[in-house]
């Protein structure tokens, strides 16, 4: 049975643009230049959550004592390597499939984990009065997996829970969605289907999530 629809409250970063092979790359580079060691995969694991978590996170691993300094410094220099190698590829059909849900009437949003600077040109850019609101990593204290960043667009935008889902390709992101008693459907391209259980459902693709979007 498909459940019907009216909110759809997209991620950003491999859910819409494939970008998550910038974002580890900049990571990667920005610990590495401060004697920082971990792994593409966790990396991955920690996709969505905010800069500062990520850093906390991965710096406990280490065993490294953060301070704000450190954190600072990592943090700028994976802004700096970012802008240096990002480039927004959308992935094949979502802007039309966006502009389609746009015409039947969906209220849509894009919650994103990442820094305004860089979600407000990815929109301003590509994907132009398609949202009736944008949030990103700046605009909240806790991000996912914390519920803040989606019952902040529920509240924001006075949406019904019941007639609201979520799209996602993060763990992090999932989480957040479940936290905020908010469907949530994932699609494999960041992780593999048996990492992606805790979602309401499962898409190998974009065109079978639009596919089953469309039906609503």
């Amino acid at each position: 049975m498909i459940k019907k629809y009216k909110n759809i409250l997209f991620d950003m970063d491999g859910v819409l643009i494939n970008s998550m092979k910038y974002h580890t790359t900049a990571w990667q580079h920005a610990f590495k230049q401060n004697n920082i060691s971990t792994t593409d995969k966790k990396i991955m694991e920690l996709a969505g959550m905010t800069s500062i978590d990520t850093i906390k996170i991965i710096c406990k691993d280490n065993k490294i004592k953060y301070n704000d300094t450190l954190i600072t410094k990592i943090k700028s220099d994976k802004a700096k390597e970012l802008d240096k190698i990002f480039r927004v590829e959308l992935y094949d059909g979502v802007y039309e499939e966006l502009i389609k849900l746009k015409k039947n009437n969906y209220k849509l949003a894009l919650i994103s984990g990442a820094r305004n600077y860089e979600v407000q040109k990815t929109v301003k850019t590509h994907f132009k009065n398609i949202f009736d609101l944008v949030i990103s990593g700046d605009d909240i204290k806790l991000g996912k997996p914390n519920p803040e960043p989606y019952q902040t667009a529920i509240n924001k935008l006075n949406l019904n829970k019941k007639e609201t889902v979520v799209i996602e390709d993060a763990l992090s992101g999932i989480q957040s969605a479940n936290s905020a008693g908010i469907d949530v459907l994932a699609i494999t391209t960041s992780f593999p289907k048996k990492e992606l259980l805790n979602a309401t459902l499962i898409f190998n693709n974009h065109k079978e999530l639009f596919d089953y979007l469309n039906q609503n």
